[in-house]
């Protein structure tokens, strides 16, 4: 396992858990390709939690999973006693899983009760959007890198960001991370939209081990 920082300001807000194979050229096609998503996401928090147990971070660690892991109870009832005690985020990653809305709002909540963040990944990509954010009730977002490459001197995606924003503080969303920063003009552009937000990006952080992270 690798993981990235993500920062608010000058501090680590949380890190994300990111599968790694050396054998694997196209990670992320690779983890949606999985038949069995509902064990892989299983096995991948149980690694990070045995990694956390030997270095004890000081900050959470998100950990992403599919639509059909959010949609299965019993994956649920997992995550819910057994993530918080180990400070663990999970992110709903866009993978193009028929979502059954009811069932992953309910879940979505049962989570939330029991003191588990859930983050929508890649928001502003296909399934990540408004509508199943308001389905869903989901609270914090991550902007996908798409909306966010170039942002610094493109000014009509400029002004679409700060409309989203717009739309998401009215919807009083806790926290929107900005995925993909990897220039300090970028890093400006979207600190110029939204004041109070966290950063993901080459710029502050590379994957790296948890152990070189913790240090």
């Amino acid at each position: 396992m690798h993981y990235q920082a993500i920062y608010t300001d000058k501090n680590i807000s949380y890190a994300e858990a990111l599968f790694r194979n050396d054998e694997v050229s196209d990670m992320e096609s690779f983890i949606k390709s999985q038949a069995d998503a509902l064990a892989f996401d299983k096995k991948v928090i149980e690694k990070v939690i045995s990694e956390i147990e030997i270095h004890r971070p000081s900050f959470p660690i998100s950990v992403n999973v599919s639509a059909a892991s959010i949609c299965n109870e019993n994956f649920v009832d997992f995550c819910c006693s057994t993530l918080l005690q180990h400070n663990l985020y999970l992110e709903l990653i866009e993978d193009g899983y028929p979502l059954d809305y009811l069932s992953a709002k309910e879940n979505i909540s049962k989570l939330e009760v029991a003191g588990v963040k859930v983050i929508m990944d890649d928001f502003g990509v296909k399934d990540a959007n408004f509508i199943n954010l308001i389905r869903l009730g989901i609270k914090n977002i991550k902007i996908d890198k798409s909306l966010v490459l170039n942002v610094d001197s493109d000014t009509e995606k400029q002004r679409i960001l700060k409309s989203i924003v717009g739309i998401l503080d009215f919807m009083k969303i806790e926290q929107i991370t900005y995925e993909g920063v990897e220039t300090n003009a970028q890093y400006d552009a979207v600190r110029n939209i939204s004041k109070h937000c966290a950063i993901q990006g080459f710029l502050l952080s590379q994957p790296t081990s948890m152990a070189n992270l913790t240090i």
